[in-house]
C-alpha cells in the first residue's frame, strides 16, 4: 500500500490530504479519529457540515459573478454591481408552518427570479424574528430593482393572505386600489447595500452563518415597525398560537442554494512537483492562513495571492475546473 497526497483547489483555499493507494488502484483517505464534529441539536442552527457548504457556496458565488455596470434611470447614474443581498419578511403574523411558507412563497419567488431575470446562482437562509415570524436572507447574482422584488414577494405572500391580513383582512381594500399598486407596496423587503464593502465574500459569509435566535416568541408592546392592526393582534396571542409559533420553527431545511452550488467538490488531483513548488511559496507567504493537521494541510488566502505569487499551475488547474463545472472563463492575467 502506497501513501501519497492529493490536492483540492478552491478560489480561496487549498487542501492537501494524505491518501493510500491500494494494489488495485483504488484510494481511500484516512481521517484523524481524534477530531469529531460537535453535534448541534438545535434545529435552528447550521451543522458544521452545513456551515462549510454555505461558506463554500458564497465563496464560489463571489468568485464566479462578474462585476456589471448597471444604469439607474431614476437617478440617471451608473454603478457597479456584483451580488445582491436581500431580506424577505412576512407582513403579518405567521399563520402557517415554515415549510408551507417555503413551498408557497419562497420557492415560487426564487423560480420567478430564475425564469424572468435569469438568476443562475443563489443562496438563502431562514431565521426567526423576535416576533416569532420566519424571515429569509438571500444572495443572488443578478440585479433586480427593489420595486420588483417587493411587489413580487408581496404577491406570493398574498397566496397565504399575509398582505390581506396586514390590511386588516378586509377584502374590500383591494377595490380601493384599482391597479393593486398601493396594495402591494407593503414594506416587507430590504436590499442591503454591498457595493462599498471591500471584502464582499467575508461580509456575506459572516451575515449568512450567524446563529439564529431561539424559537421563543418575544413581542414588545407598541412596536413602531408593525402595522397598528398587526401590533394589536400580537398583544392578544392565545396560548395555542404562541405554542404553534414555537414549534413550527425548524420545519424542513433552514438554508438552500442553486443546483450548481449544492455539491461543490473543487478541483482535485494527485500532488505533483509543479504543485509542490507553488504550495511552498504559499506556505512562506505571510498573508496565507495555514492549518496543519495530522492528515491534511489547509491553506487559506485571497485569490489575488495566487496571481501575486505567480502560481500558474494552480490557477490553470482551478480555471479548468470552473470552466468544466460552471462554464466560467477566468480573466486572470499572470
Amino acid at each position: 500500500m502506497l501513501r501519497t497526497s492529493t490536492i483540492t483547489a478552491h478560489p480561496t483555499s487549498l487542501i492537501l490530504s494524505s491518501v493510500f493507494l491500494t494494489a488495485d488502484g483504488n484510494t481511500y483517505q484516512r481521517h484523524n479519529s481524534n477530531i469529531q464534529a460537535r453535534k448541534i441539536s438545535n434545529v435552528n442552527k447550521l451543522s458544521p457540515q452545513a456551515l462549510r457548504k454555505v461558506k463554500k457556496a458564497i465563496t464560489y458565488m463571489a468568485h464566479l459573478a462578474p462585476t456589471k455596470t448597471i444604469y439607474n434611470p431614476r437617478y440617471s447614474s451608473k454603478f457597479n454591481f456584483k451580488l445582491a443581498f436581500i431580506t424577505l419578511t412576512l407582513s403579518s403574523r405567521q399563520q402557517h408552518s415554515d415549510q408551507a411558507i417555503k413551498d408557497k412563497i419562497l420557492h415560487p419567488f426564487i423560480d420567478y427570479c430564475q425564469k424572468v431575470y435569469k438568476v443562475k446562482n443563489y443562496v438563502w437562509k431562514s431565521e426567526r424574528q423576535k416576533n416569532g415570524n420566519i424571515h429569509f436572507h438571500m444572495v443572488i447574482d443578478k440585479y433586480i430593482s427593489y420595486e420588483v422584488i417587493r411587489r413580487k414577494w408581496n404577491e406570493f405572500q398574498d397566496r397565504l393572505q399575509y398582505i390581506s391580513n396586514y390590511w386588516g383582512n378586509i377584502e374590500e381594500r383591494k377595490a380601493i386600489y384599482t391597479d393593486l399598486v398601493s396594495y402591494y407596496e407593503v414594506n416587507s423587503t430590504d436590499i442591503h447595500s454591498v457595493r462599498k464593502i471591500n471584502d464582499l465574500q467575508r461580509y456575506l459569509i459572516k451575515y449568512m452563518i450567524k446563529p439564529n435566535s431561539t424559537n421563543r416568541l418575544r413581542v414588545k408592546r407598541n412596536q413602531s415597525h408593525l402595522h397598528k392592526k398587526t401590533n394589536d393582534n400580537y398583544k392578544f396571542l392565545s396560548h395555542n398560537t404562541k405554542h404553534f409559533l414555537k414549534t413550527c420553527a425548524g420545519n424542513g431545511r433552514i438554508w438552500g442554494c442553486s443546483h450548481g452550488l449544492s455539491n461543490i467538490t473543487g478541483a482535485r488531483d494527485f500532488l505533483c512537483n509543479a504543485f509542490e513548488e507553488e504550495v511552498k511559496r504559499l506556505k512562506a507567504d505571510k498573508m496565507v492562513y495555514i492549518k496543519d493537521e495530522a492528515y491534511f494541510l489547509y491553506l487559506g488566502f485571497d485569490y489575488k495571492t495566487l496571481e501575486r505569487l505567480r502560481c500558474v499551475h494552480i490557477i490553470q488547474f482551478l480555471a479548468d475546473y470552473l470552466y468544466s463545472e460552471f462554464g466560467y472563463n477566468s480573466q486572470s492575467v499572470i
